[in-house]
């Protein structure tokens, strides 16, 4: 994505010095648009970028950026002008530069190959000669790389969709029930199916978007957005359709996976209303699970029976308030309602208040 925006939009100098590398892995870089405050709002960015001589001086934060700080190369959107889209500017940042500095290594779910933090400017100096294009063509030149970076998040889906497909279909053939390998049962085969055909309409809609943004169609942003949308969604059906039809394996794997949740939540003390507890799986040997079970199952009885207090106690509270509101409650209508109307208003007080002695 980044060297594609530095041979598309980048001078001779800056593609004869960069794209080589990046091409060919030895170096990586890294596409800096979202801040804390500005996310889907990019146009609003505030990291600025000084003009003083020869030299932009960087000051800012960029957030939630892929290789922060084991990349080579940052392509930052900065603000060179006044507010607004067209105050935004693109630079190009070495690692290395003084200023430049990067956040703790963000802990996430998935995707943890690709490391992510924070990166910070602080009067970080760099060359006017890093400039992509020109001033103001920062915002544009953005919206043209994340046209790009739909296909590849798109693409990557795709990967593991097809992954996944591939070694279901392997598992199929040499799992055996009853005598016959899994692959010859016809709901199986038509599970296989569902999956190939959703993988395979995915990977058309990704083409076709890659194909119109090569060729500057006017319908190339909306083409990549689609793609995006609708190939990860399916290949996330593909991917989750994958586990169900190893068999066993999956029972095993739920079971693990619930406990392995269980014990997480134990071990970071997470348990709701404050309930601690030094509760560790390690306890156990690994054929007493039985014992791991029981020890869970205790102590979420115990959490129950304290979330129930909790509410028993907040009921009561909550009774007792509107149980004393009620004379005054009762006063107030004799003023305000008569007839029938004030009648059935307090036979009804009448009827709560009982109830609540």
């Amino acid at each position: 994505m980044c060297a594609w925006m530095i041979d598309a939009f980048g001078s001779e100098e800056q593609r004869h010095m960069h794209c080589p590398k990046l091409c060919s892995m030895e170096k990586f870089a890294s596409y800096c648009l979202t801040e804390p405050g500005s996310g889907s709002d990019a146009a609003s960015l505030i990291t600025t970028a000084r003009r003083e001589g020869d030299s932009y001086i960087l000051n800012g934060s960029k957030a939630f950026i892929s290789g922060g700080g084991d990349t080579d190369l940052y392509v930052l959107m900065c603000r060179t002008g006044d507010k607004g889209p067209k105050g935004i500017s693109c630079l190009l940042v070495e690692k290395g530069t003084p200023g430049l500095g990067f956040g703790k290594k963000e802990r996430k779910v998935g995707w943890n190959s690709q490391p992510t933090r924070a990166v910070i400017f602080e009067d970080c100096a760099v060359p006017v000669s890093n400039l992509i294009g020109k001033e103001g063509d920062g915002f544009s030149i953005a919206m043209h790389g994340l046209n790009g970076g739909r296909i590849n998040i798109a693409s990557c889906s795709l990967g593991a969709a097809y992954a996944s497909i591939l070694l279901t279909q392997d598992y199929l053939k040499v799992r055996k029930q009853f005598g016959k390998p899994l692959a010859s049962s016809q709901y199986l085969q038509f599970k296989l199916a569902e999956m190939a055909t959703g993988l395979v309409a995915a990977r058309l809609i990704v083409r076709n978007a890659a194909a119109a943004l090569q060729e500057d169609r006017q319908d190339a942003v909306a083409l990549c957005a689609m793609a995006k949308l609708f190939a990860t969604d399916e290949c996330f059906k593909v991917i989750s359709s994958a586990p169900e039809l190893f068999s066993h394996v999956l029972k095993q794997t739920r079971s693990h996976s619930h406990i392995s949740f269980l014990s997480t939540c134990l071990q970071n003390r997470l348990t709701p209303h404050g309930l601690r507890t030094t509760f560790r799986p390690t306890q156990f040997g690994p054929n007493q699970d039985n014992q791991y079970l029981q020890q869970i199952r205790s102590l979420q009885q115990q959490t129950s029976l304290r979330i129930l207090r909790s509410m028993l106690a907040a009921t009561h509270s909550y009774l007792h308030s509107l149980q004393s509101a009620l004379p005054q409650l009762r006063t107030t209508l004799s003023q305000t309602c008569k007839g029938p109307l004030l009648f059935f208003i307090l036979r009804r007080i009448h009827t709560v208040n009982k109830h609540f002695s």
